[in-house]
């Protein structure tokens, strides 16, 4: 191999590590932008606001009364400042069936269990259930199972 390729790859594979962190950062802790339109939504890392009634924050990986937990909101200007990856959901569509949410730091999906209310939420090692998204003319989001 010349010196010529060599260095070439060498500034090649530099430039590349450089921009590693910035990769991870934002596909797990860092800032998130508030997306308006299902046009937006592509599959990758999201974190999930809540704002019904007194039910305030971002959904995270544990299960409180039945209910998905809340992480207190912390902006930055528009976006989500998140320094937990316990906050970060992979959202991915799979054709034919609908969403799914995956929590990397426990390595499960988030399902719903029961419309009820009354066993709510569970994590899976494995996706069963699938979840239409569906944006309202107010810019907000509704996550829900078609089935219950």
């Amino acid at each position: 191999m010349s010196t010529k390729r060599f260095l070439a790859g060498l500034v090649a594979l530099l430039m590349a590590l450089s921009i590693l962190p910035a990769i991870s950062l934002a596909d797990s802790l860092g800032e998130y932008a508030p997306i308006t339109t299902m046009d937006e939504l592509t599959e990758g890392d999201y974190v999930i606001y809540d704002t019904r009634d007194a039910y305030n924050g971002i959904m995270n990986n544990t299960i409180s009364g039945n209910k998905m937990g809340l992480t207190a909101v912390t902006f930055s200007g528009d976006n989500i400042a998140v320094t937990d990856a316990s906050v970060v959901w992979h959202i991915a569509y799979v054709e034919g069936s609908g969403y799914t949410l995956y929590n990397a730091a426990i390595a499960k999906y988030c399902e719903i269990v029961s419309a009820s209310g009354t066993a709510g939420f569970a994590f899976n090692d494995t996706a069963s259930n699938y979840y239409t998204i569906e944006v309202n003319d107010d810019g907000t989001f509704d996550i829900y199972n078609p089935n219950m």
